[in-house]
């Protein structure tokens, strides 16, 4: 019986393993949508126009988790790159936000991201 225990943990240890590691990722993604809308809801509230600083490693207030990087797709783009030195994501007090899109990647796994640039709401692959 404990032979039977042991084989099964050992053939579910890389799943939990994979589990977790997608999580991880997809938590950096949720922050970073919440940020837009926190930075653009600011925007609009104080009137003035906000940035947010972008780096390999994440966005302001938002660090990336060991291992996973940040690369970025502009609206002119043709292709994700890292961001530029001291780059920024600009938000406007009327609510536009700079149409950007987001690639989150570690080793094994890559998450896009895009934005509407008219509310900063999160855009699905459909859309």
């Amino acid at each position: 019986m404990i032979v039977i225990i042991a084989v099964l943990l050992a053939g579910a240890i890389p799943y939990m393993y994979d589990s977790i590691a997608n999580s991880v990722g997809d938590r950096a993604a949720d922050a970073i949508t919440l940020k837009a809308q926190e930075v653009r809801s600011k925007a609009i509230e104080t009137g003035e126009d906000k940035k947010v600083s972008i780096t390999t490693n994440g966005i302001t207030d938002v660090t990336l988790p060991s291992g996973w990087h940040l690369e970025v797709k502009g609206l002119n783009d043709s292709k994700f790159h890292a961001p530029f030195r001291n780059q920024t994501w600009n938000f406007s007090s009327v609510g536009i936000c700079e149409p950007l899109e987001f690639r989150l990647s570690d080793n094994n796994r890559q998450i896009n991201i895009a934005f509407d640039a008219l509310t900063a709401q999160l855009l699905h692959d459909n859309e």
